[in-house]
């Protein structure tokens, strides 16, 4: 006979991914409805500034006729040449259906038919800053609607998996209670179990107690859930892998887009690490890759002899080296792709089994979609909110080539500034590479014919390109705010501080606040270092590429002041990586 807890497994599993899809769905349909409000909000008030200028222009030219009602003079001319600038330097949504010719009349009669025409164009304008407004709101109101009922449909399937949970788990504890029972009294049953022994129901009884732990432990990881601290996660699959296996080191690292897998959290009895969070490698050229293609768990148990089999293998003298002689791998899946590792290790060889890696698999599938979770929610914000950056390409002379060279440099150089300076957190790192493309993304409320103007900026339109640094803020804050109701805490904190600093300048010289040293974000100190090298070695319309040596020496001694002197150490350091990245991204 089939159990209660059996029979509701299956719509268990249904409801859990139901819930995880919809959620999904959900935190980005509210991350592009945000987006999207704060963009429109940008975009009205850039389209009021366009029409009141407009409109200006407009009123100028109708005092310029009526002083001259019976011949357009030359100040009528001049005046509608202002107006003609005012039009195409505004958004065609703005002045669509606006027609508007010379003045060219010589008599009253055709002065007061030309004053007409201006007044209707004034009234078009209006008319089509009303019909902006009345679009953006229907877009918004719709977004906002959509986000209302994607909500409800997430409670009511929280709600529903609640209930179906506490209906299997009473099962469990039902059954957990009978073998309970049953142990009490395991010697008198003995004799009608042929075969049976008590070491057998003492195994018995300890793969259940696991079962057990591992329902608290996924009770445990929600309560976690959406705090973002990786080792908070990895403390609790540590704690209970040592109940059964030996653990003296438990580590987690995830697959990047670059393809490299990243030591993301790190716990251990010992303090010398020769693995740290932020140690990288390449997916291809390491023994995980078979571990990725397989989905399966891997036990080495001599490192020593793995290690003489693969001389290569860096991370292996490295863990050698912290003492450890003996590890266990399991993937960590998400819908069947594996997008990360979880590491336990021990310094004695031959302390793991088979029946150790399928334990460690259990808990890995468990757990894994919550620590998944964790790193997915930041990707997924990272990409929604880079879809704006290649709007950017349509407005400004930077490409996307650039975009993705600059963000590449950028995490290089925070790699090298690990490893070399000082040890950064490895979601930190991560963050660099994803938010870097958001510096400039406040240019979206700069006008099209000041970005994309060839030569130098006079001081008056430099002050005005200026403001995309409080603009890109303004926007990133009202996102942010949003997102951390949402999700409870902050998650683009370094996006904000990239975009506020990167133009600041280490000497204090900078904008928009001059801030100067160590009080200059990290993050904008490397993106400084990495926007400019970009530039200088990249062709423009209005100039040639620098040669990569020329590009330093003038960063070095042309620029002095500009840059944080270990950040700019930390780019010609990690140069050789560098230069690889201009190759697979150059301009054509």
């Amino acid at each position: 006979m089939t159990s209660p807890s059996a029979r509701e497994a299956p719509s268990l599993r249904r409801l859990n991914d139901f819930l995880y899809g919809t959620g999904v769905i959900v935190s980005i349909l509210l991350v592009t409805t945000l987006i999207t409000v704060a963009v429109s909000l940008i975009y009205l008030e850039k389209i009021d500034v366009q029409e009141s200028e407009i409109l200006r222009r407009i009123n100028a030219l109708a005092i310029a006729i009526q002083a001259s009602p019976d011949l357009a003079d030359g100040e009528a001319t001049e005046a509608y040449r202002y107006v003609r600038s005012a039009l195409s330097e505004s958004s065609f949504m703005l002045t669509r259906r606006v027609a508007l010719r010379s003045p060219t009349f010589v008599t009253e009669e055709a002065a007061l038919a030309y004053r007409e025409t201006i007044r209707k164009a004034a009234g078009i304008i209006r008319e089509n800053r009303e019909n902006i407004r009345r679009g953006a709101s229907y877009l918004n109101l719709a977004l906002l609607t959509l986000s209302t009922l994607g909500l409800l449909a997430l409670l009511s399937a929280i709600r529903s998996s609640q209930r179906v949970t506490r209906r299997y788990l009473a099962g469990i504890e039902r059954g957990i209670a009978s073998l309970d029972e049953l142990m009490q009294n395991k010697t008198a049953e003995l004799p009608e179990f042929p075969g049976s022994s008590i070491m057998e129901l003492d195994d018995l009884f300890s793969r259940i107690g696991r079962v057990s732990s591992l329902i608290q432990l996924d009770h445990s990881m929600g309560t976690l859930s959406g705090t973002g601290n990786m080792n908070l996660l990895l403390r609790q699959v540590s704690d209970m892998v040592k109940g059964f296996m030996p653990c003296d080191r438990a580590s987690l690292a995830f697959i990047g887009s670059d393809s490299r897998v990243t030591a993301e959290a790190v716990l251990t009895d010992y303090s010398s690490l020769g693995i740290a969070p932020g140690y990288s490698e390449p997916l291809e050229s390491s023994s995980l890759a078979r571990v990725a293609l397989t989905r399966e768990p891997r036990v080495i148990e001599d490192l020593s002899a793995y290690a003489d089999k693969r001389a290569s293998s860096l991370s292996t003298r490295l863990l050698l080296r912290e003492g450890i002689r003996s590890s266990l791998t399991v993937p960590l899946l998400f819908r069947d792709k594996c997008v990360g590792f979880i590491f336990i290790s021990s310094k004695r060889p031959h302390a793991y089994s088979e029946s150790h890696g399928r334990e460690l698999a259990r808990i890995a599938s468990a757990v894994g979609h919550t620590i998944y979770t964790e790193y997915v929610i930041q990707a997924t914000i990272a990409e929604t909110t880079n879809a704006f950056v290649s709007l950017m390409s349509e407005k400004d002379n930077e490409t996307s080539l650039h975009i993705t060279r600059m963000s590449h440099y950028s995490y290089i150089i925070a790699r090298e500034y690990s490893a070399r300076i000082a040890q950064l957190d490895p979601s930190f790192i991560r963050e660099i590479l994803w938010f870097s493309p958001l510096h400039d993304i406040g240019k979206i409320g700069i006008p099209d014919a000041l970005l994309r103007k060839n030569g130098p900026l006079l001081a008056d339109e430099r002050r005005a390109m200026e403001r995309h640094v409080e603009i890109g803020e303004r926007v990133m804050s009202v996102m942010d705010t949003r997102l951390s109701a949402i999700l409870s805490r902050k998650n683009l904190h370094t996006a904000l501080e990239i975009i506020v600093s990167h133009h600041e300048k280490f000497d204090g010289t900078g904008y928009p606040r001059k801030t100067s040293g160590a009080d200059i974000p990290l993050s904008g100190r490397i993106v400084a270092v990495a926007d400019v090298f970009d530039a200088l070695t990249s062709k423009r319309p209005y100039k040639e590429a620098w040669t990569v040596p020329a590009a330093l020496d003038w960063m070095r001694e042309g620029m002095a002041g500009h840059f944080d002197p270990e950040v700019f150490s930390c780019l010609e350091s990690g140069l050789s990586e560098i230069l690889e990245v201009y190759e697979a991204y150059k301009e054509v």
